[in-house]
């Protein structure tokens, strides 16, 4: 008797950690698919931002999937976004302005890929990305899985 009812409550201690588990899983595709979603929305407005929403870029990045699934950012996200690329984007310009005559001729003018690589690859962009998403997670009221 007591043989059983030891087996039937690890049973239920098991049955009970499953929903946990899988919740927490959940969680972190979630944290995994708003931060990627986060970035490449960044590293497109800031090259669109760039290259002076040229028709050449709008045409690039429409051919480009990357990213997009169900929309997930919010709108201070997207404004959020914007406010930094271009922000980031006068930082750009004034590099260019400050290697004249510093550099070589082939190496002047907007450095707009390395840059927005640099910065896609940044820690301060994971950071804010992760500082969204947690307001994300807890303005949808999900599972309280801290």
């Amino acid at each position: 008797m007591k043989k059983s009812l030891k087996s039937l409550l690890m049973c239920l201690v098991l049955i009970g950690c499953k929903p946990y588990e899988q919740s927490v899983k959940y969680k972190k595709q979630m944290e995994e698919a708003y931060v990627f979603t986060f970035k490449i929305t960044y590293f497109r407005q800031l090259l669109t931002e760039a290259f002076g929403n040229s028709d050449a870029i709008r045409e690039a990045l429409a051919t480009d999937h990357s990213g997009f699934g169900e929309p997930i950012l919010s709108i201070q996200d997207l404004a959020l976004i914007d406010s930094f690329s271009k922000v980031d984007n006068q930082v750009i310009v004034l590099d260019s302005v400050d290697r004249v005559g510093r550099v070589g001729e082939g190496a002047q003018g907007k450095q707009i890929l390395s840059f927005a690589l640099f910065r896609y690859q940044s820690k301060w962009l994971d950071s804010l990305a992760k500082v969204r998403y947690k307001r994300y997670w807890r303005s949808q009221n999900l599972y309280d899985i801290e």
